[in-house]
């Protein structure tokens, strides 16, 4: 079983055994090959632990023995439950040792919950089924009904991350339940925000879904409005959470509040989605002046990027908000969001990806409504903006050739990107110039 070899490696947190760790890893095939075989090991696991139950149930069925015989064998069936049970939290928790890279870690590590990349293929490079994660999702299910065991809560729902769904459609009806009581603000906080960040991972098969959708099959407007209520109530949970508990944060609510707001952004595009989240709250919430400074002042770049988006498509006459002030809200998170977007962790391709979805919609919004060519003060921010967005260039670049010789086409697209808007903004400030509208400010270029 993979899990056992992986177990005996010992887990440090000093960086000096990494380069060992790294040598190990790699001569025993990588982290995608000891993700599919342990989950797979935790799959045989809980299915031999069904097989013992139901041998059980059967036995019942046929007559009673006598009772030493009867006392014997229900002994040596809950010993072989329990055994079972035990190898499958065992592989569940070695998946989460391999989610950070190149490395491993200790399974309740706070960096997984948020970064941990739990993505697997097959040997011949598919990636798994929503059907192969339906053991799974019933794991979950079960053990949030038993609600005696939220280590292995959030072990699963960390493993089920990687699915980046809802699941197949018989499983997806109790997977949303399971999903919306572990956002409960009574479950524990490990708990509530994996249930968040799979919700959020799920946002493009989530935002698809409408009440006239024949392919919701079961997941009705009930099921739906009540996980949308379950996010709204998790994300204020975690807004008025003290800052004793670690998970609180700046770093970890700025990661948390991303999560939110980047599902929110995508549930955005589904007009019944929109009805939605207006009526639950969420778009109250989004403009709302705590939220904005809890995102102004985190160190990360991701939240401010969907809260702009949100507000940029929030109708100022349907939600009793004044346009100049959310106006005023956007510019700042988008010049805010271009001057902090590389203190985000470059550490893993889940990350890197994370960062270019979000630069590609930050892109898009900057372009969308820059400041008009008589507003001398928008002159002065065009200017800073153009270097944060030259640094970005430059960082992009940096990483393009780190990735070399490896092709990476999201690094590629993310430099032509980038280096489009340097361009228009050089070629807008310029036209300033000429007007007469000289914007203030360094326009030194960093070498690229």
């Amino acid at each position: 079983m993979a899990h056992l070899h992986a177990n005996s490696v010992t887990i440090q947190s000093n960086s000096s055994s990494r380069p060992t760790e790294h040598r190990v890893w790699q001569s025993w095939g990588g982290m995608n090959r000891f993700i599919r075989e342990t989950f797979l090991d935790a799959n045989r696991a809980c299915d031999q632990r069904k097989n013992t139950e139901q041998d059980a149930r059967a036995k019942d069925e046929v007559g009673a023995l006598v009772k030493d015989e009867a006392d014997a064998r229900a002994n040596n069936e809950a010993d072989a439950r329990a055994n079972n049970e035990a190898d499958a939290r065992s592989a569940l928790r070695t998946i989460l040792v391999h989610g950070r890279g190149n490395y491993l870690v200790h399974p309740d590590e706070e960096y997984l919950i948020w970064y941990g990349d739990f993505r697997w293929r097959h040997s011949n490079g598919n990636t798994p089924s929503s059907e192969e994660f339906q053991w799974l999702i019933d794991y979950l299910v079960e053990k949030v009904d038993d609600g005696t065991d939220p280590e292995t809560e959030g072990d699963a729902l960390l493993a089920l991350s990687a699915m980046h769904g809802l699941g197949s459609s018989t499983k997806r009806p109790s997977y949303v339940k399971a999903l919306t009581r572990c956002m409960a603000p009574t479950r524990f906080p490990r708990v509530r925000y994996a249930a968040l960040r799979v919700v959020s991972e799920a946002r493009e098969e989530l935002a698809s879904m409408t009440n006239s959708d024949p392919a919701t099959l079961g997941v009705d407007a009930t099921l739906l409005d009540g996980l949308s209520d379950a996010l709204l109530t998790g994300v204020r949970t975690n807004h008025n959470q003290t800052m004793q508990e670690s998970i609180s944060d700046a770093n970890s609510a700025g990661v948390t509040n991303y999560l939110y707001l980047r599902l929110i952004f995508a549930l955005q595009k589904n007009d019944e989605w929109c009805k939605r989240l207006a009526s639950g709250g969420h778009l109250e919430e989004c403009n709302s002046s705590s939220l904005y400074d809890i995102v102004l002042a985190s160190p990360h770049f991701l939240d401010k990027v969907y809260l702009a988006g949100i507000l940029l498509r929030v109708d100022p006459s349907s939600n009793d908000i004044s346009p100049k002030p959310t106006r005023e809200k956007w510019w700042t998170l988008i010049q805010r969001a271009w001057s902090e977007f590389y203190l985000l962790p470059w550490d893993s391709n889940l990350q890197q990806e994370r960062i270019i979805e979000a630069l590609q919609a930050l892109v898009t919004m900057t372009r969308q409504d820059l400041p008009g060519p008589n507003n001398f003060v928008a002159s002065t921010e065009l200017a800073e903006l153009k270097k944060s967005v030259n640094i970005a260039m430059y960082y992009f670049k940096h990483m393009r050739r780190y990735s070399r010789p490896k092709a990476d086409v999201g690094l590629d697209g993310a430099v032509l990107t980038v280096q489009c808007l340097y361009d228009d903004l050089s070629s807008y400030i310029a036209s300033l110039s000429e007007n007469g509208h000289t914007p203030r400010g360094d326009n030194r270029l960093l070498e690229s």
